[in-house]
């Protein structure tokens, strides 16, 4: 092939992908030093991105996308979609917006709704095909946090429940109670409970035998599903195991009594 001959086939090619815009996923491109050789390459479809959710903020990571002759690209283009399929493609803002030259970006503040995200690779002008779409992603929009949970326990611990004390309460339904246990004399310690679909729940047996006699204080915190955690709910309870010292005995005799024993005792 002459020399006017391919250049003007390279002249053809880049008016093929002018015409094409942006999104043509092939492209031509030098393969000599005089640029008068000119072969055809194209991008790859995006990979498939996972994702990951922190309360608003969606993480979206992907792997590497080359052309079919192995050129790195230049960046990504994220998206997400209101569906698993169809809808409306919207870009993704904040570190995730425009051309993304990393393999990961965050999304904050991400609208509520369950979202199916996307990767397209980019080469300078060129991009490639749209990557499948992630699993769905929900950001947690739910900010408020639970009531406090009722809590109940025994008005008095003594030493047949001391090693046993029943504690239990109401809370949010389905979420996790923290009971902390606190009294005199030792350290605190907590234990975790799931709160059944009516919100009862009912605490491990509770051993407050560590603590000195006074008041046992039973506190309640429960936390969503979202994160939130709420107040907490108390109940006390008033420890008295250590049992009384055993009364000491004793006992008088009058004078006329004694005198009316010395006289028997002498006969």
């Amino acid at each position: 092939m002459g020399g006017w001959n391919r250049l003007l086939v390279v002249a053809l090619g880049i008016l093929l992908v002018s015409w094409s815009g942006p999104a043509a996923s092939a492209f031509w491109s030098s393969v000599s030093s005089n640029g008068a050789a000119a072969k055809s390459d194209a991008l790859a479809q995006g990979s498939k991105p996972s994702t990951s959710v922190t309360g608003t903020n969606v993480s979206v990571t992907w792997a590497a996308s080359t052309t079919a002759a192995g050129r790195s690209v230049t960046g990504y283009s994220i998206a997400r979609y209101g569906a698993a399929s169809g809808g409306n493609r919207v870009p993704a803002t904040g570190a995730c917006a425009g051309t993304v030259t990393s393999l990961a970006c965050v999304e904050a503040n991400v609208p509520a709704g369950t979202w199916y995200y996307t990767v397209t690779p980019m080469l300078a002008l060129w991009q490639g095909q749209e990557s499948a779409r992630s699993a769905g992603t929900t950001p947690v929009t739910d900010t408020t946090p639970p009531a406090a949970p009722t809590v109940t326990a025994p008005a008095l611990v003594n030493s047949l429940n001391v090693g046993n004390v029943p504690v239990g309460g109401t809370a949010e339904a389905n979420s996790t109670v923290t009971l902390t246990v606190s009294g005199a004399g030792a350290s605190s310690f907590s234990q975790t409970i799931i709160a059944n679909s009516a919100g009862g729940w009912t605490a491990a047996p509770v051993d407050v035998s560590r603590f000195t006699d006074g008041t046992i204080t039973f506190s309640a915190k429960a936390t969503d599903a979202a994160g939130n955690t709420g107040g907490a709910g108390t109940a006390t309870s008033k420890k008295k195991s250590t049992p009384p010292p055993l009364p000491t005995l004793s006992w008088r005799m009058s004078q006329a009594a004694l005198r009316a024993r010395s006289k028997r005792e002498t006969r």
